[in-house]
């Protein structure tokens, strides 16, 4: 498994989670703390997981993006490409336009450099 964001030696990623986890209870309409966790599980391989936390904070309404659909990324890593672009494409409406790195490089994994490009 992959280590997760500020993780140490003797830091797990369950603990990271945990941490994580306890600040989102205290701060639950934190958009950074959503970030964290859905880039944890994203770097544990949990990409199912990933899904499930995305949809929750899409229901909370964030405006907030990191440069990335770590939803959109999941489903590409699954090999799920249809459902990683309409994903993108989802949260480019729901971020404004904002441009997010993922869609390139699904675009790029389906041979489509023409739409990677743009």
């Amino acid at each position: 498994m992959a280590p997760c964001p500020g993780r140490t030696a003797r830091a797990s990623s369950s603990s990271v989670r945990r941490a994580i986890d306890a600040a989102i209870a205290v701060d639950p309409l934190g958009p950074f703390l959503w970030f964290y966790r859905e880039n944890c599980l994203y770097l544990s391989g949990r990409y199912r997981d990933v899904l499930t936390e995305h949809q929750r904070a899409t229901r909370l309404k964030l405006t907030f993006t990191y440069l990335d659909s770590f939803e959109g990324a999941a489903y590409r890593e699954l090999g799920m490409i249809d459902e990683s672009i309409a994903s993108y494409e989802r949260d480019l409406k729901l971020y404004g336009g904002t441009p997010l790195y993922g869609l390139a490089i699904t675009y790029a994994r389906a041979n489509r450099m023409a739409e990677a490009r743009k």
